[in-house]
């Protein structure tokens, strides 16, 4: 079975894709249009395209824009920063990621606007399978089981369990600690900076210890801008 996960980045992908690869579940995982190479870096929100998936099964895996936006902050400034020769091409055309939190949730390049219209339109065009990060939070095996079962892989109960146990938030982040994944894309860039972390805290609702509330406000206008909560509830019942 062809199957594909679409995601804005930071909204919880990795663990995810880590469980399924646990359970032995065939999925590929795309930002499509979003992500951090070279073409998408700093798309505006205005620019991003239609999203299409060329896959048999598809889920969309979607989190709070304000969780996913301050991930993302220290995705851009930390872990993606880019090197010397692609920061002043960046700045030549006008990319660079914003170096402060304030400034990047209200960046048209990067901020929470850009995520919200990803999603809604992900939501409006995709035949897919949602899934809120949240939701993913809160009863995990049973939102796994449901994914399998979308996909078409069959394991047991049991099986799930013993995988979600085995990738709690704090087992990863003791993982990338140690350097024992073995791979680049799940190692902290410094040990000794938490913020630096691909495992960060997955904290669901964390954006009210990280946004002023100055930035907050803005953050709920666009909410409000663009009914985001009640459009993404409309969708998904459709």
């Amino acid at each position: 079975m062809n199957s594909l996960c679409v995601s804005y980045p930071k909204s919880g992908r990795t663990w995810l894709r880590v469980m399924l690869q646990e359970l032995d579940a065939p999925v590929a995982f795309t930002h499509l249009d979003t992500g951090h190479n070279s073409r998408s870096w700093g798309k505006p929100a205005r620019k991003i395209n239609v999203p299409r998936a060329n896959a048999e099964r598809v889920i969309f895996l979607h989190r709070d824009p304000r969780d996913t936006v301050v991930s993302y902050f220290y995705e851009t400034t930390i872990r993606q920063k880019p090197d010397l020769s692609r920061a002043i091409l960046y700045r030549l055309q006008g990319r660079s990621a914003p170096q402060t939190m304030p400034a990047l949730v209200r960046s048209p390049r990067f901020g929470i606007e850009k995520i919200i219209v990803f999603n809604l339109l992900c939501a409006e065009h995709l035949k897919a399978y949602p899934v809120a990060y949240e939701d993913l939070r809160k009863d995990t095996v049973e939102h796994v089981s449901a994914i399998l079962n979308h996909i078409g892989v069959d394991r047991s109960m049991e099986k799930i369990s013993e995988v979600v146990d085995n990738n709690s938030f704090a087992k990863m982040h003791r993982r990338e600690a140690s350097g024992s994944y073995g791979k680049p894309e799940l190692e902290a860039r410094d040990r000794g900076n938490p913020n630096s972390f691909k495992v960060r805290r997955g904290k669901v609702g964390g954006w009210r210890d990280e946004l002023d509330p100055a930035t907050q406000e803005f953050a709920h206008h666009m909410l409000d801008k663009y009914r985001y909560f009640d459009r993404m509830s409309e969708l998904a019942s459709r």
